[in-house]
């Protein structure tokens, strides 16, 4: 297949991905009733930064000007999950300094850029969202890199979290500690 940009990518076979060109794109699920997730919810997200503009790193509750969010990364000081909980937050199975009140900055210095790492958000309360977006929260937060898989699922299982970040980590050639 042929991008706009002119690129191109395989549209059968192994791997399947979608290109973001970091200005106007996105993934979205159908809308779901809220309570469908739940809260105690984990999700793990193997990314790459291109560049150090403003981004959004995990997902959203809405396409445009959601305001409960996970994963927001610029060097400033405010949360970088909102809406949805209290989350622990960890890069390449390291849990960044803030407890549950990790900010925007810190994620910002961990996630370098140019580099694979695997974002992880613990015990994420999920339970009154209605759809899920990855690539942009609001006006100005666009992803701007790669993204090589994102795995939502019910906390609290260490060893099965464990094996699904060894595997996200395997897949894009991040060494975990």
């Amino acid at each position: 297949a042929i991008l706009t940009d002119g690129s191109s990518y395989p549209s059968t076979g192994f791997p399947i991905y979608q290109k973001y060109d970091g200005a106007d794109d996105g993934m979205a699920t159908a809308s779901f009733a809220a309570g469908t997730l739940t809260n105690a919810m984990d999700c793990m997200i193997a990314v790459r930064r291109d560049s150090a503009a403003s981004t959004i790193l995990g997902l959203a509750a809405q396409a445009v000007d959601s305001l409960s969010y996970f994963g927001a990364c610029i060097p400033d000081t405010d949360l970088s999950a909102k809406e949805c909980g209290t989350p622990t937050v960890w890069v390449d199975g390291v849990q960044l300094s803030g407890g549950t009140a990790v900010t925007r900055g810190t994620l910002n210095t961990a996630m370098t850029v140019g580099g694979w790492h695997i974002l992880e958000y613990r015990d994420l309360d999920l339970s009154a969202w209605t759809a899920l977006h990855f690539a942009r929260a609001y006006t100005g937060f666009y992803f701007n890199g790669a993204q090589g898989g994102i795995l939502l699922f019910p906390g609290g299982n260490t060893a099965e979290r464990d094996k699904a970040r060894a595997w996200l980590a395997a897949k894009v050639g991040v060494t975990l500690p």
